[in-house]
Formats: C-alpha cells, sequence, structure tokens
C-alpha cells in the first residue's frame, strides 16, 4: 500500500496522509502537489498538482478620532488595518464621510475634515491589500457636532432677604450638562446641584451659575441670583400711648422701627382699682 507526500507552495515534501487540510494561508496564488511512494521506496516522478487563488479581504480600524459629542468644526482620524493577521505596508485606504451619497476617495493616515456643520457625522474608512480585495466592513465612527451653548436657570434660592446665613440653590440647563459656580465675584469653580454655601456674612450676595454641556459649549451668559443676608435685629419704638394712668377702657399705641419691618404687639391686662 502505497504512502504519500505533500508539498505547499514548493515547500519541502512531506509525509501527509488524505485528506490533508491547510489553514491560514496567504493572499495569492497556492499550489499543492502531492506524490505517492509505493512500500518498495518508488516515488511518484509525475506528483498530482493541484493550483489555485486565495482572496481574503483585509481588516480595517479606526484608532483615533474626534470627541462624541464636539464642538469642533474639525475632525482628525487615524486608521490602519491587517491582512492575514499582519499588517503590511501595502495596504492602502479608501475613506467617505457622511454616508452612502458620499464617495470612496483615496485616503492616508491621519486624515483630517474641515468645516463640518452641526449635527451628526459618520466617517468610514475601508482597505485594499495589493490583490485589489476590499475590506467588505468598512470601520465607521459616528459622532455629533454641537456648537449650540447651553442655557443655564436657577430654580430655587433663599429668600429675599434672608436673616440665614446659609443659602441653598437648584439649578439646571435645557440639556445635559455639568456646572460651575461664582459666589460674590469668585474664580467659578465646579458645582453640584443643588449646591450649599454656610458661613455667609450680612449684606448683598450674588450667586452666577454656568452650564457646559457634554461637548464643552460653555453658557457666557450665567444665570444670576442676587439676594440680601439681615442677621441685625429691628429697634422698636412705641412713638404714641395712652396717659398713665387713664380713666378710658381703650388704649391706642403707634410704634415704628428703624426699618421696614412688621409688628407683633402684645397686651398686658390690668386691673384697675376704684
Amino acid at each position: 500500500e502505497a504512502t504519500f507526500e505533500c508539498s505547499l507552495n514548493a515547500a519541502p515534501f512531506t509525509a501527509c496522509s488524505s485528506p490533508v487540510e491547510y489553514t491560514d494561508l496567504r493572499d495569492g496564488p497556492q499550489e499543492v502537489r502531492v506524490q505517492a511512494v509505493d512500500p518498495l521506496g518508488n516515488v511518484d516522478p509525475t506528483p498530482a498538482t493541484h493550483v489555485w487563488t486565495v482572496a481574503v479581504p483585509p481588516e480595517t480600524t479606526i484608532d483615533a478620532a474626534p470627541a462624541d459629542p464636539s464642538n469642533r468644526t474639525s475632525a482628525v482620524f487615524a486608521f490602519g488595518g491587517s491582512d492575514n493577521g499582519t499588517e503590511p505596508s501595502g495596504l492602502a485606504f479608501e475613506c467617505r464621510l457622511d454616508g452612502e451619497a458620499a464617495p470612496w476617495v483615496l485616503c492616508a493616515s491621519p486624515v483630517e475634515h474641515r468645516d463640518l456643520g452641526e449635527g451628526p457625522h459618520l466617517f468610514e474608512v475601508r482597505a485594499i491589500d495589493r490583490a485589489g480585495n476590499v475590506d467588505g466592513s468598512p470601520a465607521a465612527f459616528g459622532w455629533t457636532v454641537d456648537l449650540t451653548a447651553p442655557e443655564t436657570a436657577v430654580d430655587s434660592g433663599p429668600v429675599d432677604p434672608s436673616n440665614s446665613a446659609s443659602a441653598r440653590f437648584g439649578f439646571s440647563a435645557d440639556e445635559e450638562a455639568t456646572f460651575v459656580c461664582s459666589l460674590d465675584g469668585a474664580p467659578f469653580a465646579a458645582c453640584p446641584s443643588p449646591a450649599a454655601y454656610e458661613g455667609l456674612g450680612e449684606g448683598p450676595h450674588r450667586l452666577d451659575v454656568r452650564a457646559i454641556d457634554r461637548a464643552g459649549n460653555v453658557d457666557v451668559t450665567p444665570a444670576v441670583y442676587m439676594w440680601t443676608i439681615d442677621l441685625t435685629p429691628p429697634e422698636t419704638a412705641i412713638d404714641a400711648q395712652p396717659a398713665d394712668p387713664t380713666n378710658a377702657t381703650a388704649a391706642a399705641f403707634a410704634f415704628s422701627a428703624g426699618e421696614a419691618a412688621s409688628f407683633e404687639p402684645e397686651l398686658a391686662e390690668r386691673t384697675a382699682r376704684v
């Protein structure tokens, strides 16, 4: 009974059995040769030969892309690819921007797109190997250009005037955002909502709040809340009162304070003897 020897792509013949399988073949022409060897060691001088071509499409990757969302009207992409598990220098690339209607054009990494309009965008890139095989599943990156600043609103704050040395604020924006606050002209710093302040002094105060959206756009017209802290009790004066003693069964008083105030009179009843 004969045995067999096989050779792939002009490699030395080695023992093999039927069926034989080869994996991880590279792009391009392939040749397998098979020769039989009888029990006496006689070798078929005309090996059986089969020639065929392997066409493996390359794979494409996007290695760098803009933030999503972005407040920039330009975007830079870096990309690469592999063919048969390696990264050959012979790969070419084609790119297109914003959908199937856009043409594929030759491009090299990195590529920059400028003058992008506000709204969603889609970048696609595909590799082409030396055999002309095109990646059938291009690498794609979708992102949104957001150039519109958010609007900030202060939803709640202390009463004005207030007799408390602390203040609590709630604020919001018309889109997902973070906030920075400035109290009484201090530098803006990150703040949550609600935000609380303690140990405030007597007098006027002002809180400015700015929203910053996910794209980095900053509200240039901060929301403002102003109030006054008044910790000083008023001074009360009785300006007119009945005579003492009096034989009247009714008594009228006039009183005032050193500032705008409301009054809470206390009535002391007396029993007069006759």
